[in-house]
């Protein structure tokens, strides 16, 4: 097939490269009415005047690409029909290269079939089950989850302002009481801010003060006490005491690492020394001079005396009086036993009933035992309380010694 296509090609090639070897060949008509007479010979060609032209024609024709690789049968059939003789074809076509095996095309395998219908499916089944699980899974998020979630974040919130609530009427409340308290203590004595404890009062200088602070003593020791001992060390060693020289005695001994003193510290000991009563302060009589400071224990005489003392010593007095003017009796004794024995005695009835109904045990008593004892008990009982109020006159109480006044009570 190959062969008879370009057999069928050819021709239409040929005139276009050869159109100057139709000239000298004899025309189409003559040459079939030779072969389509079948009775007459065939004539060789008429030799022309110049071979070598047409012989060099045939060699470009040959050697032109479209001919070149077509078979011999084919060259040599146009060629005889181009007026070539036989020996003139054999000498063309053996002075032409010679020509490699046609090689057969390649033949490949047919292509497989098309992956992108599976593919598409694929697709289609996981997009199907990814919506499928978020369908599913947003119907159990808000049938069984959100529900929840909301209840416990409604709880949540009201837990926090009742919290809330519960704290802002508890601040109220401790507002309200501190108030009440301000109010209701207003008469009391109040604690003098200026007094020394143990052992800071026992302190005498500041040496004394560092003993006490490094044998495990607090290290929160009042601000009076540290100046009290500075000026009782610069009185002892003849110095004036002045401020400058009360703080630089203060910060020469290793109190300052042991209290952590810094400004703020400083300003407050500044304070306590210009404010406390028990410092005095004295005016030296050159302007260059600085003040001098001293330490006066102060008189309790001198403290003002809070209002409720005076109403309570004359509450005491009065009380004392009325418990004086009662007649004492000898039987107030006897009285007072026999109320503890008649308590007793209600005492152990009625735990001896209670027992009985709430711890039943094979030691219990007969019924019948049991209602006699209880019987002649509640008989004593009422007994008792007949011989005890039947009395026409209640023994009054013991008259106690007076106490002292609370304004003498050191």
């Amino acid at each position: 097939m190959t062969a008879t296509n370009e057999d069928s090609s050819q021709p239409s090639a040929a005139p276009s490269e050869s159109e100057p070897l139709s000239t000298d060949t004899p025309p189409p008509n003559s040459s079939s009415e030779h072969a389509s007479s079948p009775s007459s010979s065939p004539t060789p060609p008429t030799p022309t005047p110049d071979r070598s032209e047409l012989l060099d024609r045939a060699r470009l024709f040959l050697s032109s690409p479209q001919v070149t690789h077509q078979d011999y049968e084919s060259k040599r059939r146009f060629l005889t029909e181009k007026g070539l003789a036989d020996g003139e074809i054999r000498l063309l076509l053996r002075e032409m290269p010679s020509q490699f095996p046609v090689v057969p095309p390649r033949i490949y395998p047919a292509p497989p079939p098309s992956r992108l219908p599976g593919l598409l499916v694929g697709t289609f089944k996981v997009l199907s089950w990814l919506a499928g699980g978020s369908t599913a899974l947003l119907f159990i998020y808000y049938r069984f989850l959100l529900p929840r979630l909301t209840r416990s974040a409604l709880a949540r919130r009201s837990l926090k302002a009742h919290q809330s609530d519960l704290v802002a009427r508890l601040t109220a409340s401790l507002h309200e009481f501190r108030e009440a308290q301000k109010v209701a203590y207003a008469d009391l004595p109040h604690p003098d801010p200026w007094e020394e404890v143990v052992p800071w009062c026992e302190c005498k200088s500041l040496g004394d003060v560092v003993g006490a602070v490094e044998s495990g003593g607090s290290t929160h020791l009042p601000r009076v006490t540290l100046l009290r001992c500075a000026l009782a060390d610069l009185a002892a060693q003849n110095k004036p005491s002045t401020a400058d020289e009360i703080f630089q005695l203060l910060f020469s001994t290793n109190l300052p690492s042991l209290l952590n003193i810094d400004n703020a510290y400083e300003e407050s000991l500044w304070r306590t020394l210009n404010d406390a009563p028990p410092f005095q302060r004295t005016e030296t009589t050159s302007s260059s001079e600085s003040p001098q400071w001293s330490y006066h224990i102060p008189d309790p005489a001198t403290r003002p005396t809070p209002p409720l003392l005076p109403a309570l010593s004359k509450l005491h007095i009065s009380v004392a009086h009325a418990v004086s003017a009662r007649p004492a009796n000898r039987f107030q004794h006897t009285l007072r036993a026999l109320i503890d024995f008649t308590g007793y005695l209600t005492t152990k009835t009625y735990a001896l009933a209670s027992a009985m109904h709430r711890l039943p045990s094979t030691t219990t008593p007969s019924p019948a035992t049991t209602g006699i004892e209880e019987e002649e008990i509640r008989m004593e009982i009422k007994a008792l309380k007949g011989l005890v109020l039947n009395r026409r006159t209640f023994i009054p109480v013991i008259a106690r010694p007076l106490s002292a006044p609370i304004d003498k009570v050191p």
